[in-house]
């Protein structure tokens, strides 16, 4: 198994052991974390801090994942590169050192007691940073590696500012479109691979933003801290927090699925009338030509009529001048009979 594969073996098993402390100590590591593998990576050199154990180191690494986009570069492939790092995941993520954690892992499977903390803010921006590079709606013409782009020169313009912001016509939060929300969670990750640590966003005269770098949280070490460490109510707090986060991002993902089925009823619908529109045309039409087919033909019967009624009475006429004809024939050869009856009668006479 290599380097790769057996690191995502390790964060697996990770994932179904963490508990509420170490997951707390994570997200609030996280930045700082962030910048020790950007540190590493620049300087190809890497030491864990005395006080810093196994299960930091592991946070380390799910820190430099979450800045590695499906686009661009992979900072934890280039961290998992560095020979330092290679000795430490030889010394402290070996098979022999991960049978008690994967024993552990194997009974909370069974058991059905798998923890399910939601994602850090790191992580939350980087699944929504992929979201919107990999819609071409989202990014309207232009290729992933074109707003990547986009987004550095835009950034190197507004670092004087430190401020992010990206206008909108919302007045909360909650009603900032899912392209602007993914735009906004897109500059973040970009910052956080700059070593920046923006800060939360805010809305404000027309506009949705966030300070580009703030001060990062106190790290807290396991077994000491360097600094007060939050409360069990500010722990719980930052729970609530991103899991109202993450409600808000399923909102939006929802509200955008909606948008996007009823555009598709409503073509389907345009459809339909326009199918529904074409076929009364096409009846109309049919109905046209038969009418002229019909009259065609009653006005062909008719004229045969009238032919044939005409023919009729011309036999007609004829036989009754022939029959009027035979009777005065008739008439004048019994009156010629009679002449000639009576001649015959007054000769003898005389």
């Amino acid at each position: 198994m290599d380097t790769k594969s057996w690191i995502n073996h390790v964060i697996e098993i990770y994932n179904k052991t963490e508990t509420v402390d170490i997951y707390n100590r994570r997200s609030n590591n996280e930045s700082k974390n962030i910048k020790t593998v950007l540190k590493a990576i620049q300087d190809q050199k890497f030491k864990l801090n005395i006080a810093q154990n196994r299960t930091d180191f592991i946070h380390i690494l799910k820190a430099a994942d979450s800045i590695s986009l499906d686009i661009g570069n992979n900072y934890l492939e280039q961290f998992l590169q560095l020979p330092d790092v290679q000795n430490i995941i030889i010394e402290k993520l070996n098979a022999n050192n991960l049978v008690k954690v994967e024993q552990r892992a194997k009974d909370n499977e069974q058991k059905g007691i798998l923890p399910d903390f939601p994602k850090t803010v790191a992580e939350t921006d980087k699944d929504a940073a992929n979201m919107y590079l990999s819609s071409d709606s989202m990014l309207k013409g232009r290729t992933p590696e074109q707003e990547m782009s986009r987004f550095d020169v835009h950034i190197a313009d507004i670092l004087d500012t430190g401020i992010f912001s990206v206008k909108t016509v919302a007045t909360t939060l909650q009603d900032v479109t899912l392209r602007q929300n993914l735009m906004l969670r897109l500059g973040r990750v970009i910052l956080r691979q700059k070593g920046m640590n923006p800060g939360s966003m805010e809305i404000k005269d027309g506009k949705v933003f966030f300070k580009m770098d703030v001060p990062d949280k106190e790290p807290i070490f396991h077994g000491m801290r360097q600094e007060q460490g939050i409360s069990i109510a500010q722990q719980e707090e930052i729970v609530k927090q991103q899991e109202e986060e993450k409600r808000h991002q399923q909102e939006l993902k929802k509200q955008q699925d909606d948008r996007e089925k009823q555009s598709q009823e409503n073509n389907k619908y345009s459809q339909v009338a326009q199918k529904k529109r074409d076929d009364i045309q096409r009846k109309n039409k049919e109905k046209q030509l038969h009418d002229k087919k019909r009259e065609a033909v009653t006005k062909l019967i008719a004229q045969n009529q009238s032919t044939d009624y005409k023919s009729k009475a011309k036999l007609f006429a004829d036989s009754l001048r022939c029959n009027v004809e035979n009777t005065n024939r008739t008439i004048q050869s019994q009156n010629q009979s009679q002449t000639q009856r009576h001649s015959k009668g007054m000769g003898m006479g005389r």
